[in-house]
């Protein structure tokens, strides 16, 4: 049963608005199951009583100023004020493009998404500056590693932020199409289609020269930045995968096609072309069900279905399987967290919360 926070009502200032205001809201919170967007306000003889009585017994108590306000799940946060997480469908949607997520990437210990409004915004551990928001850029592609961010914006060029200690967060000065941060490196797809990647030079993992196999042609699409080791993918879906081979997760790369790839500390995963989830070296468990988009960062591993499930495998231990009952249409998981994008464009963490990673704290 939903309980009504009389310290986040509104308050009737003596006007006919700020009445109206404090009805409304009181019929939106007592009443739930009315629908405010259609008539059917108007069709219940007791919603007539509903708000007077909301009104007398409960008071209005909390200055609203500008625009009426809603704040269906009861954290302080409104429509106006950028809340998109309220969870009664009969307040509407939240119409704030600072808080509409687009896109979410997840790092070992933070977080970062973009938003409608262009900015990016990020939250956790801070240790490298990883969490500071990006400023005078608009992003289209994202990508989270373990304490960088590298982003790729509207005229393709990438800008990196956070840890630069082995030049991870130094890109050149090309144009690129896709873009992935690893641990200590990051690599790109560069418009014209060719690999280029930055940072130390370890186990061979950001020197494409050093795989004896490496295709002398082809038109690459997407790539994935693991620890020590870079999987990318063709525009014909074939893998390659290069740099330290520990368990696998080079030389055991399949000859499937796939429509996307992720890399994580010993293991490689990739989406097939029948939408199944495929991995080799080290791999966590992973689910086993038909997807549209793929993710994994640590030792879990998610993927999203056509329905807007998202369903996870692996390590538990945090929460990170814990997916909220909800539909979703983008998923991200991180080192020990995972987030996803509700079809409101709310942006959604659970898991391990230690440095904040799941808590959008600039909401």
């Amino acid at each position: 049963m939903r309980m009504f926070d009389t310290s986040k009502t509104p308050s009737f200032d003596g006007t006919l608005p700020g009445l109206a205001a404090c009805l409304v809201y009181c019929v939106a919170h007592v009443n739930p199951t009315l629908d405010l967007a259609s008539e059917s306000l108007l069709r219940t003889p007791l919603s007539v009583f509903i708000p007077l009585l909301c009104w007398v017994f409960l008071g209005c108590n909390v200055d609203v100023s500008g625009p009426m306000t809603m704040d269906a799940d009861r954290d302080g946060l409104t429509w106006v004020a950028g809340d998109c997480d309220d969870d009664d469908a009969n307040v509407g949607t939240c119409d704030d493009l600072t808080w509409q997520g687009i896109a979410v990437a997840t790092g070992l210990r933070h977080t970062c998404a973009i938003y409608e409004d262009g900015a990016t915004r990020c939250w956790g551990d801070n240790s490298y500056q990883q969490s500071e928001d990006p400023a005078d850029v608009r992003l289209v592609q994202l990508s989270a590693g373990r304490n960088h961010n590298c982003g790729i914006d509207e005229q393709g060029a990438v800008t990196c932020w956070g840890s630069d200690q082995y030049g991870q967060g130094s890109p050149p000065d090309l144009a690129f199409s896709y873009v992935s941060a690893g641990r200590w490196h990051s690599c790109g797809v560069t418009t014209d289609a060719k690999i280029e990647c930055w940072g130390p030079n370890d186990g061979g993992a950001t020197d494409f020269g050093q795989i004896s196999s490496r295709p002398t042609t082809g038109q690459w699409a997407k790539i994935a930045v693991g620890y020590d080791h870079v999987c990318a993918i063709d525009t014909e879906g074939r893998a390659e995968c290069w740099g330290k081979d520990v368990t696998g997760e080079v030389s055991d790369t399949p000859t499937t096609r796939f429509t996307h790839i992720v890399a994580g500390e010993q293991y490689s995963c990739g989406l097939r072309k029948n939408n199944a989830i495929q991995c080799w070296g080290n791999a966590p468990a992973a689910p086993t069900g038909a997807y549209i988009q793929l993710s994994s960062f640590g030792d879990h591993v998610c993927g999203l279905t056509a329905d807007g499930m998202i369903e996870c495998d692996g390590a538990a231990d945090l929460g990170q399987l814990d997916t909220p009952d909800a539909t979703y249409t983008f998923v991200a998981a991180g080192g020990s967290h995972t987030c996803g994008i509700t079809p409101l464009k709310a942006v959604s963490c659970w898991g391990n919360d230690a440095q904040g990673q799941s808590s959008q704290t600039n909401q």
